[in-house]
Formats: structure tokens, sequence, C-alpha cells
């Protein structure tokens, strides 16, 4: 007796196509999809210490906001770009809701931090945000790069405004 399967294998590619593409597609992390997301405003801080933000209301994690006056907001945010770039590469640019994400990596484990910046289009600030995304302490990196941050901006502002 000849024994004869069913025609389910012909339908085999339909299967076995998507699985391919699945398979296919990068590895994201959930901290990486979480990153990769549209803004919605900054995130609030973590309780650890490894976070600081201008929009926090404790001040363990307080920091102020970019301060500017004497040039438009755009730019304000033309220059902030700057400063990232300078610092890090690549910047991801969300001009539609006037955001900037930035990267850092520590140079021997190469852990990742990351910086929001966010127009405040009601006032004339940028908000700001920094935090480590594994871990718990930071050693205060992330307030130090904020400052550091702050210090470029004020002088590419200054350089901006006397050239006027």
């Amino acid at each position: 007796m000849i024994r004869k399967f069913p025609d389910c294998h012909k339908q085999s590619p339909l299967i076995v196509l998507p699985l391919i593409f699945f398979l296919a597609l990068p590895n994201l992390t959930a901290a990486e999809l979480k990153h990769n997301q549209p803004p919605t405003g900054l995130p609030s801080c973590p309780d650890s210490p490894n976070c600081v933000s201008s929009l926090s209301n404790d001040n363990k994690h307080r920091v102020q906001a970019l301060q500017y006056h004497d040039v438009s907001a755009q730019e304000a945010m033309s220059i902030l770009y700057q400063v990232l770039t300078d610092m890090t590469n690549p910047v991801r640019q969300v001009t539609e809701h006037q955001y900037y994400h930035a990267q850092f990596n520590s140079t021997v484990f190469g852990f990742v931090d990351d910086v929001y910046c966010l127009l405040n289009t009601g006032k004339t600030h940028i908000d700001i945000y920094s935090a480590s995304r594994t871990g718990y302490y930071d050693f205060g990196v992330n307030r130090k790069r904020v400052e550091q941050i702050r210090t470029q901006f004020n002088q590419k502002l200054e350089q901006a405004t006397s050239k006027r």
C-alpha cells in the first residue's frame, strides 16, 4: 500500500518565510526598544543615584535646565546639537518634538548612558535628563556630564550672541 502524504508541504514556504524574517530582525533589548520610542517628555529618575533631571522634584536628582536668552529656540537647539555631536555620535534628533537623544558609552566597560534634551517651548530653557541604563551607582558621571554640556552650551551661546 502506497501512502500519500497531504499536500501541506506545499504551504511550508508560507510558514518558513515569516520565521526567517523574524529571526533576521536585529536583536534589540528591552532598554534599546524603550530608547527608540518617540518622545513624549523626559523620563522620571528612578530611586537609584545614577540619574539626574531638570524635571526632578528631589535635590538628589535635580539639575538646572539649560537656559538661553537673546537667541531663538531654534538657534538654542542648534547650538545644543553642536555640543552633543562634539561629545558623541550619533545624536538622534526628533525635530517635530524639539527633542534630542544622545548615547554615551563609558570608556572602560562600555556601559551606556542616555541623555535626553527637550525644548520647553513655553519658556526659554531646554530640559535635560541623563541616566545610566544599568547599574545603581554612577559615581556622579551623569551629573558631571550635564554640567559639561551646560558649560559648552553656555560658551557657544555666548559666542553666538557676541557676533551680533
